[in-house]
């Protein structure tokens, strides 16, 4: 194995071997005394000319780079972590610390059944964004299930159901309005709520037992079913969460989800499922149990089958969180769903670089990463790396997402794991400073 050094580095190497070399050779002409050449540190410097004969070896290189770590201002072990040369310790500005932000997708049946648990969402669901939004998460939710006044006429439609609509400032600030202002029905129809970053509504009669079909068909825009799907609204870089209710089980197994809803986009591949739904059959509950009355009757022999399995085996598949739709107190499971998502969400991998301090000028090329795992903890440069692709040739290291004109600062991907492992880890951009590189190890 082999760690490649700079040119800077190697050229005060080379330096350090002349000087010592000359001090050596001079000592040696101009002492006849034998005792003069005791060199008790083994540095290859007498001690009478040695203002460091302290016993210790000032030949140890910890980070292999040629120079002695009793005359390296930038002492590197290999992993791509140095120490913070004093010139760059006051010219620092502190990167955005966020975590990583939440798509969260909704599935609500709008069974004339679910009357109450759809007015319950509807009036829960900004404080539950606003939960999650306060902790420093950014949460981007979309919505699959009819606006009133469409669910007859989407796809699925029936003639008796219940849609939803959000109100601002998650729901759009013009969303909600009566399309006929002198519509006295209920279920009136009301303008779009969607607000475009934060709240999607994908407009669709979600039928009893269809729930997870028509979340896997709404994907993709267009599709079967809608104009519009949710696909483009999944970012790269978020924590993925679905949430699903109904008074139903589904046609589909959890174990054909799971596969059909990963193959679907990588970035699903780490869900949390969580759900409100009843967890037991009407039919199957014990006799005089009142909670049965909000639940549907199994049916073991419809074609195609139910499932009522499906969705507690979801929840403990990835780890999420359910409540018993027949309890009707949805405040605390709709808490513990919003705690999850917080949980998840990670302390973010990439920051956009701020503005350099007082009226220095941002040069690309004088620019580190200063990362500290928390405020007890010794700071330290993570070196750069000229691209992602070489992030697999170095332990530690971040690179530019544009080399040529730079925004953004991104970790490696081993990088990331690493600092999302220690929560209290906190970054600073270092300015003034030659950037340094990570150690490129070869095979």
């Amino acid at each position: 194995m082999k760690i490649i050094i700079g040119k800077e580095k190697r050229m005060i190497f080379l330096l350090l071997i002349s000087l010592i070399a000359f001090a050596c050779s001079d000592s040696a002409k101009t002492e006849g005394d034998s005792g003069d050449l005791i060199d008790a540190d083994s540095d290859g410097i007498p001690d009478n000319l040695d203002a460091d004969s302290d016993g210790i070896s000032d030949n140890i290189d910890a980070d292999g780079d040629g120079i002695p770590d009793s005359k390296d201002l930038d002492i590197d072990t290999g992993d791509g972590v140095v120490n913070i040369p004093d010139e760059c310790a006051s010219i620092s500005e502190g990167a955005q610390n966020t975590r990583q932000p939440a798509d969260i997708i909704f599935v609500i049946d709008n069974s004339k059944s679910l009357f109450d648990e759809i007015e319950m969402v509807r009036k829960k669901i900004n404080d539950f964004a606003a939960q999650i939004e306060n902790s420093g998460i950014d949460p981007r939710i979309v919505m699959i299930s009819c606006l009133p006044g469409q669910c007859s006429t989407t796809s699925g439609g029936g003639s008796v159901s219940y849609g939803i609509c959000i109100d601002p400032p998650l729901g759009a600030a013009d969303g909600c309005q009566l399309v006929n202002p002198d519509d006295t029905d209920p279920e009136a129809a009301l303008t779009n709520d969607s607000n475009p970053d934060k709240y999607e509504h994908v407009i669709i009669r979600v039928p009893s037992m269809k729930g997870l079909e028509w979340l896997l068909t709404t994907y993709s825009t267009p599709n079967d079913l809608t104009d519009n799907g949710w696909g483009d609204n999944l970012r790269d870089n978020a924590v993925k969460h679905v949430v699903l209710i109904s008074d139903d089980g589904d046609e589909t197994t959890a174990a054909e989800f799971d596969k059909a809803f990963k193959a679907l986009d990588p970035k699903l591949e780490n869900y949390q499922f969580h759900g409100i739904f009843a967890y037991t059959a009407k039919d199957l509950a014990p006799d005089g149990d009142q909670c049965s009355i909000y639940a549907a009757p199994s049916s073991p022999d419809a074609v195609p089958s139910i499932f009522w399995d499906t969705y507690p085996q979801l929840v403990s598949m990835t780890g999420g969180v359910s409540g018993d739709l027949c309890m009707q107190d949805f405040d605390p499971t709709l808490d513990a769903i919003s705690s999850s998502v917080i949980t998840s969400s990670k302390i973010n991998c990439e920051w956009p670089i701020p503005d350099a301090p007082g009226d220095k000028d941002m040069d690309p090329e004088l620019v580190n990463v200063e990362f500290q795992a928390s405020a007890d903890a010794s700071a330290y440069f993570i070196g750069r790396v000229e691209s992602e692709d070489l992030c697999s040739k170095v332990k530690q290291a971040w690179y530019y997402d544009d080399p040529a004109n730079p925004t953004t600062i991104i970790a490696c991907p081993q990088t990331c794991t690493w600092i999302q492992s220690i929560p209290t880890a906190t970054l600073n951009i270092a300015f003034g400073c030659e950037t340094e590189s990570a150690p490129i190890i070869l095979d």
